[in-house]
């Protein structure tokens, strides 16, 4: 019983792991930390009684100094020792305490984001005791075991995404929306490059264990399992997926033909290329299209930000940056307006974060254990476990899937189950027996997140971001204490002071630009801070200022800025030279007016100042708010005088150039302008105004009819292109079909005014006094007793009554 415990438990957590939503948020990594301890205390457990059981070995001695390193890097250590080893991190906390207006530290620790690193800690803890409960379990004979739980893992996970699809759901397991709404499958691995890794990564180690497999029945049940991941990697559509799902199984086949060779293996590898194939080819047929536009639409941009890992990481060589940091590190660094969160590539991750030697010795040594891992494989399974390790190492190449605890702890568990020694025949003396070392890293990574408790979620810079914007929207007293250690957690997060200014800012206080100015140092080229900064100043009643830094939030593609200046400009009119100047004679600062020329009020005086201003520059959208106001003005000719130097067949142009010709009675010249253009629903209402205006009623019709057949399935939209039929025919004086148009209106959207409007006007005009009251009647009841509905209903019902009794004394007379 105490043999079989060990891989029921690590079973369920390779299992469990990836569904908690990859381990993405703190949470996770505790929970998943939590359970491969559990897993690894019970596999040490068991091996105790083990007089056989072997030493650590080279790759778990390797892993367990990395773990060692990354605490080091979270661990305090005296200032000058630290400015000595990592000035940055001196420098940054330093700028922190500064923000804080608290005395410097005189214990700094090595990693520039402590908070995310300590995190990486338990991450890793968890990552080392999944490593070691496989390597113990396979000493134990239960590699088999090792790979079945990892190829079961694979299978769930295939199930629940293509459940998820089946049924068409937004949200995982009901609860959690993915960011990116644009993923095909919705999978507790919400990402498709990492659920294709992942699922590249299971794949193999199917078809392995079904070419194991002596009973037909078990033989194509993991078969036909190899196939269902397969074609789901393929379905995720991702050019990393699909280029890990090919070598991985390239590496299957070589291992196949290497260790088969003259063995009589040849049925087992028609076999392997059969399940193959046909996981290939379902996966194709679902996903074919589209695979080919990711391959088309994807450029070098991941290369592109390795490279930029790899500079960070020259930076800094030996120590690296910290484990986790690299995200604030980076934006500290590049200062770049979009954060990466990972360099996309686990060897200028590991350089980065770790430094140059332990990633070099990290990557020779797991490389050299894999390859005699593979090479003593003597069944199918073991060969296609290491096929396994090199698919998710090549994804990993340009990708970050491992960087994932629920993926990770996956994987460390099989490539330990891949170069584990097995079964000892003879009891030989060890100084670090494994078992001992298990049983170590197993009640670390269980007793690591609960003595962390709740504070594990909020480690990572994402879940201290939620908990402050939540406390920000609600006004939440407890904000500057979170915000305290937010900022003490993570010295080189810009978000952070960026919202100790935010909030600072509510409350008119000074220290909003203290906290602003951090924010800007740490982030150079964030355009956030100076748009707050921008919203700070004008409302202290420093417009000048405000518009300097409007201009430049815009220099930093944060042109949605301008806004933040409409409330001054429209109060205070003299504003708009400043904001011309402010903002500069160029592109940027032509796009940054013309966005304040769009949020001003049409006649406000700064907006007519700033687009005159504009129109000269020859902007577009300058040009067209000035054409309008001068339609508004009944100035059609000036309106045309405006629009004539421009040659563009722009939909909003069009459409003004066709109401300055309907203006200016010119209904031919408007249709000519409207030739051609893209048929919007605004333009096919032009032009059927100016079909009706030329008295054309057959072309007016054959307009409405389209407009008709656009919004086809929409009973609100069809009654509001009937309500305009009625409209125009009231123009061209056809009374009755007016009526008739309108009453189709009415029908089609009665809880709409325009039909019963419309049939009121036209009955009444047409003699129908009865249909008129009718309709009024109903306007009276919808709009009160005090409405002018209801006064012209009793202006009818005077009319029909005086009508009746006429006909009454007529009918009476001798």
């Amino acid at each position: 019983m105490v043999t079989w415990a060990a891989p029921t438990l690590l079973t369920a957590a390779v299992v469990v792991a990836p569904q908690l939503l990859g381990g993405v948020f703190g949470w996770g990594v505790a929970i998943v930390s939590g359970m491969c301890g559990a897993a690894c205390l019970a596999a040490a457990w068991a091996a105790a009684k083990d007089e056989r059981a072997p030493p650590l070995g080279a790759v778990g001695l390797t892993a367990l100094g990395a773990t060692l390193f990354t605490a080091l890097q979270v661990l305090p250590l005296p200032r000058r020792l630290t400015g000595w080893l990592q000035p940055r991190a001196v420098e940054l906390t330093d700028g922190a305490s500064a923000a804080l207006a608290e005395p410097p530290a005189d214990w700094i620790a090595l990693s520039l984001a402590p908070g995310a690193t300590l995190l990486e800690v338990v991450k890793g803890a968890g990552l080392l005791a999944a490593f070691l409960a496989a390597s113990t379990l396979v000493a134990l004979g239960h590699r088999r075991a090792v790979f079945a739980a990892v190829g079961t893992s694979g299978i769930a996970m295939a199930v629940v995404a293509l459940a998820h699809a089946s049924i068409g759901a937004d949200r995982v397991f009901g609860v959690y929306e993915p960011v990116n709404p644009a993923y095909l499958l919705r999978a507790p691995i919400v990402n498709d490059n990492q659920l294709s890794g992942f699922l590249s990564m299971c794949a193999p180690v199917l078809v392995g264990l079904g070419l194991d497999r002596d009973s037909p029945r078990a033989r194509w049940a993991w078969l036909a399992g190899g196939v269902l991941v397969s074609a789901t990697s393929l379905m995720a559509v991702s050019r990393g997926g699909v280029a890990s799902l090919v070598v991985g199984f390239l590496a299957l086949g070589m291992f196949g033909a290497l260790r088969h060779r003259g063995r009589g293996g040849g049925p087992s590898l028609l076999v392997a290329s059969a399940a193959v194939a046909t996981g290939i080819g379902l996966g194709l047929y679902v996903a074919a299209e589209g695979i080919y536009r990711d391959f088309e639409r994807s450029g070098l941009e991941k290369l592109e930000l390795a490279w930029m890992g790899l500079d960070l990481a020259v930076d800094h060589p030996w120590l690296g940056v910290g484990r986790g940091a690299f995200s604030a590190a980076f934006v500290s660094r590049f200062g770049t307006t979009t954060r990466a969160t990972h360099p996309e590539s686990l060897p200028a991750q590991w350089a980065s974060e770790w430094g140059f030697p332990l990633t070099v010795l990290l990557l020779v040594v797991l490389g050299w254990a894999l390859a005699r891992g593979a090479r003593r494989a003597k069944s199918w399974a073991h060969g296609a476990a290491a096929a396994g390790v090199v698919a998710i190492f090549v994804h990993d190449l340009v990708d970050y899937a491992l960087e994932l605890s629920g993926i990770a702890a996956v994987a460390a568990t099989l490539y330990g189950a891949v170069v584990a020694e097995g079964r000892r025949t003879a009891t030989a003396p060890t100084r670090l027996p494994l078992h001992k070392i298990a049983a170590g890293a197993g009640a670390i990574a269980l007793l690591l997140p609960l003595t962390l408790a709740s504070r594990v979620d909020q480690l990572g810079v994402r879940g201290m971001q939620r908990r402050l914007e939540t406390q920000l929207r609600t006004r939440d007293p407890e904000f500057a204490a979170s915000l305290l250690t937010a900022v003490r957690t993570h010295p080189s997060e810009p978000a952070f002071p960026l919202l100790g200014g935010s909030e600072a800012a509510q409350r008119g206080d000074p220290a909003a630009v203290r906290w602003l100015n951090r924010a800007m140092v740490l982030a150079p080229s964030w355009g956030a801070p100076h748009e707050e900064a921008a919203r700070y100043l004008f409302l202290r009643g420093h417009p000048q200022q405000g518009l300097l830094e409007v201009r430049e939030a815009g220099v930093r593609d944060r042109t949605a800025a301008a806004r933040f200046a409409c409330p001054p400009l429209s109060a205070r009119p003299e504003l708009a030279g400043a904001a011309i100047r402010s903002l500069g004679a160029d592109p940027t600062g032509d796009q940054m007016l013309d966005r304040l020329g769009r949020c001003l009020p049409r006649d406000a005086p700064a907006a007519i100042e700033i687009d005159t201003y504009l129109t000269e520059r020859g902007v577009l959208g300058a040009t067209l708010r000035m054409a309008d106001r001068a339609l508004h003005a009944s100035e059609p000719a000036r309106a045309l005088a405006l629009l004539a130097p421009i040659q563009s067949r722009e939909p909003r142009l069009v459409a003004l150039r066709a109401r300055a010709h309907l203006a200016a009675g010119e209904p031919t010249r408007a249709l000519e302008a409207l030739a051609g253009a893209e048929e919007t629903a605004q333009l096919l209402e032009l032009r059927a105004r100016a079909q009706a205006a030329a008295g054309d009623e057959a072309a007016m019709l054959e307009t409405l009819e389209r407009m008709r057949a656009r919004v086809a399935g929409s009973a609100e939209e069809i009654a509001q292109v009937w309500a305009l039929e009625g409209r125009l025919q009231e123009g061209l004086d056809h009374q009755f079909a007016a009526l008739r148009a309108y009453g189709r209106a009415e029908r089609l959207d009665p809880g709409r005014d325009t039909g019963l409007q419309g049939s009121a006007r036209v009955a009444e005009r047409v003699g129908d006094l009865a249909r008129a009251y009718r309709a009024h009647a109903e306007l009276c009841q919808r709009r009160g007793s005090a409405s002018r509905a209801c006064r012209e209903q009793a202006r009818l019902r005077r009319a029909l009554d005086e009508s009746r009794g006429r006909v009454g004394q007529r009918e009476g007379t001798p």
